[in-house]
């Protein structure tokens, strides 16, 4: 039992080396190489930023926008502070005062890209009357299709906007030209705005009218066309030039309406026995020319109308009245702005701490109505009352702070034929106009 241990010692010492030698053969073993890390993956791209659904701010109005700009909804006004004062007037024909003329909140927009509409209440003058209130459907500038209620589609100082009007008062041709209609229009430009044109089918207002519908199934077409050959020709002299013409046809039944001054105080008016019975037609050239700081704007208008007198125990009086006026505008921006159809831009805004003044606009105007003279030998109107002929001029400067406000000074001159007792003259009207505007 004693040789057991001697006989293990000699089985390890023979062994144990020979494993070892063949596990790493001349040399250590090697450590082990690490596994590779993992690859860090890539940080995800965050997402885009969301963009409003709507966008708001100021653009010719408070602005309120979608992101692809289809629907837009716009906010703006007009308000318009009168002073009215009459010189020499001994027999208080005119009343000396303070107004509001204008006071217009407006909204307007565009749906779905392709249709505008624009609603335009009026509260000047202690009343509340819808001017406008119409959807316009413009697939192309070429052919657009409008509905509802709107301007005429007749006289060229109608159709300019009521803020950007030289004088005070529009000129007398707007008292026998059409003011608001309901109806249809289709109206378009075509090479780049050297053709316009306007065609309508609408309910028919009295002279200077403005209606909210029908009292008849009478209807009156009206069409307008301008041109603007050398519009797109931006070295032309002649660029600003454009020339046109309007008309108006329809059948008229009911009242007709009277005639006022520059003032607004009636000098002419229908005797109540007489009413529209018949055609109804107008028409009227009118042009204009900017040229620079200086622009001009004439029109002439003339209406038709076949009427009646009916009295009681007598026969029927019928015919045709033939009616006109005409006027010439002229203007000239001191400070050098660009005349133009529109709202003058000043070069420099009204900022007195800075020495701006804004822009600087003198006026000048002569103009024409005349009332047919069957009128007062056919018994249709007193020529103690009314008056056969005004022709008027007058002068004004136009104070233009920025684009949004603006002070107006008139002096308006008119003298009349017809219109007192025993077939004298009415007095002279003699008339200084003032309006501050604010415009948005």
């Amino acid at each position: 039992m004693r040789a057991v241990p001697w006989v293990v010692a000699v089985l390890a010492a023979v062994f144990v080396p020979a494993v070892v030698a063949q596990e790493a053969p001349g040399a250590s073993p090697a450590p082990a190489a690490p596994s590779p890390l993992p690859e860090p993956s890539p940080s995800p791209t965050p997402p885009p930023a969301p963009r409003p659904p709507f966008v708001a701010g100021y653009k010719n109005g408070f602005t309120l926008q979608s992101e692809t700009g289809d629907f837009v909804l716009r906010l703006t006004a007009l308000v318009q502070v009168d002073g009215r004062f009459a010189l020499s007037d001994d027999r208080n024909l005119v009343t000396n005062q303070f107004l509001l003329r204008r006071v217009r909140p407006a909204l307007q927009g565009t749906v779905a890209k392709y249709f505008d509409f624009f609603v335009n209440p009026d509260f000047g003058l202690g009343t509340t009357v819808l001017q406008d209130a119409y959807l316009d459907v413009h697939f192309t500038n070429k052919l657009r299709v409008r509905a509802g209620k709107m301007k005429s589609p007749f006289g060229l100082e109608r159709l300019q906007s009521a803020q950007s009007i030289l004088f005070v008062e529009r000129g007398l041709p707007t008292l026998i030209a059409p003011n608001r209609d309901v109806g249809v229009q289709v109206h378009g430009e075509l090479g780049q705005g050297v053709f316009g044109y306007q065609l309508a089918l609408l309910d028919g207002v009295t002279d200077a009218g403005n209606i909210d519908g029908d009292t008849n199934d009478a209807k009156d077409f009206v069409g307008r066309v301008f041109f603007q050959p050398w519009r797109a020709k931006g070295s032309s002299p002649l660029r600003g030039l454009g020339f046109g013409a309007a008309g108006s046809t329809g059948t008229a039944n009911g009242p007709l309406r009277g005639y006022s001054a520059l003032s607004q105080v009636s000098v002419f008016s229908y005797a109540t026995t007489v009413n529209a019975a018949g055609k109804r037609q107008r028409w009227s050239p009118q042009a204009w020319l900017f040229a620079g700081p200086v622009g001009v704007l004439a029109e002439y208008v003339e209406a038709h109308h076949e009427v009646e007198r009916v009295e009681v125990g007598k026969p029927t009086v019928s015919g045709t009245l033939e009616n006109s006026a005409w006027d010439v505008t002229g203007s000239w921006l001191v400070t050098g702005e660009d005349a133009t159809y529109g709202n003058v831009k000043p070069k420099n805004f009204f900022v007195p701490s800075a020495r701006k003044w804004g822009a600087v606009q003198l006026v000048a105007r002569v103009q024409r109505l005349s009332v047919d003279a069957t009128t007062f030998s056919g018994g249709y109107a007193d020529p103690t009352r009314s008056i056969r002929r005004a022709t008027a001029w007058g002068v004004g400067v136009n104070w233009i702070w920025n684009q949004n406000l603006k002070y107006v000074l008139d002096y308006e001159q008119t003298r009349f034929q017809g219109g007192a007792a025993g077939g004298a003259d009415r007095p002279t009207e003699k008339s200084v106009q003032t309006r501050l505007q604010l415009a948005f």
